[in-house]
């Protein structure tokens, strides 16, 4: 099968909107979404876009972070603990406080993180403790015993499919090792510069990334960590090197259970009364559910329109010269406004959690 024979994402997205009942998209939100990000892409102080600006993330353009990326990208899914599933009503009272929650937490450099960082602080850990777990012929073989010494939190929430982590870590590094000599970078070279080709490569050979479902008799992807994986090359690397793809911007955003919560928050997308009683509920999803699958095509068009709304924005600013100098404009595509939105859910978790409704909540491995 050819690159042209894989469906798209956004492809699938479109789909699945042109035949939502429960989610739909407001544009007035789109807008003002699309507004805060222009402002914020001249905000030299705004870090949100910046991949390396995070402390856990490598920060060296060689083929350890190639490596560490791979390893954290194929672990990164389902953070959220099962005490996360406390019932809500509509009749609680408006000055009604959520409990404290607690969570997979890891202590690194006196700092907890929880959730994804959770992961990566969990990673770094491990390599400072002489952990070769970045390698795949490490984590082909890696016990379960050494991978829960690895994993393990600082609190008394571990995380979540465990043993489903595991038994991905076989299987990644047994292919690894079969089909590309144990090196990521030789799949990569594969791609031939091409987000498009790596994204097939990725969903072919890794079952674990093959982020798929049927909605309404058609297959739909969603890719949301084989697209990451890409899009943290891309950061990474800069977009040089082994991270310059030519159709970098066929990649959407990563749809998960985070981002949607601040699209809701700003209106960008919009629940009918059914689902928002069941959100309410805080009841348990099941993959493919479509509560599930609209949530998730609404996030990807609806960053795909914010998109297109600030690169409008941008080409219709005046050029700013320097000493004779033109400065180059800012770019923008769906990878910089997921980092944008993610990061600033994680900054304002607390206005955000205490002023919506709770996110959809899926046990899977996919996000």
């Amino acid at each position: 099968m050819s690159p042209n024979d894989l469906i798209l994402p956004i492809e699938s997205a479109e789909f699945v909107m042109q035949n939502a009942k429960s989610v739909s998209i407001n544009q007035s939100g789109v807008d003002q979404l699309a507004q805060k990000i222009f402002q914020s892409l001249k905000d030299k102080n705004c870090n949100y876009f910046n991949w390396k600006s995070s402390t856990l993330n490598p920060k060296k353009m060689n083929e350890f972070s190639l490596n560490w990326i791979f390893l954290v990208d194929t672990l990164n899914f389902s953070f959220w603990s099962d005490n996360e599933l406390i019932q809500v009503c509509d009749t609680l009272p408006n000055d009604f406080k959520r409990p404290s929650i607690e969570k997979y937490t890891v202590n690194y450099n006196q700092i907890p993180y929880t959730g994804y960082w959770a992961l990566c602080a969990a990673i770094n850990r491990a390599l400072d403790d002489g952990f070769p777990i970045t390698e795949p012929f490490f984590y082909a073989h890696i016990t379960e015993q050494e991978l829960a010494h690895i994993l393990r939190s600082d609190s008394s929430v571990q995380i979540p499919l465990f043993e489903q982590r595991l038994k991905i870590l076989h299987e990644t590094g047994r292919i690894l090792i079969e089909e590309f000599q144990g090196s990521f970078l030789n799949l990569i070279k594969n791609a031939n510069g091409s987000a498009r080709n790596l994204l097939k490569l990725i969903v072919d050979y890794f079952p674990a990334y093959r982020d798929e479902t049927v909605f309404l008799n058609r297959k739909v992807t969603f890719y949301k960590r084989a697209q990451i994986l890409i899009a943290d090359i891309w950061g990474c690397f800069e977009g040089q090197g082994i991270g310059f793809f030519n159709d970098i911007d066929m990649i959407t955003m990563f749809a998960d259970y985070r981002v949607p919560q601040v699209l809701k928050f700003y209106n960008a997308i919009e629940y009918s009364e059914d689902l928002k009683s069941f959100l309410k509920r805080n009841a348990l999803l099941t993959s493919g559910a479509r509560y599930e699958v609209e949530i998730r095509a609404a996030s990807i068009v609806s960053c795909r329109m914010i998109t297109q709304k600030v690169r409008k924005m941008i080409d219709s600013e005046k050029p700013v010269v320097i000493n004779g100098v033109q400065i180059q404009k800012p770019a923008i595509n769906d990878i910089l406004v997921d980092f944008y939105l993610w990061n600033y859910r994680v900054d304002n978790a607390s206005e955000i959690d205490s002023n919506s409704l709770p996110f959809h909540k899926i046990r899977c491995i996919f996000y």
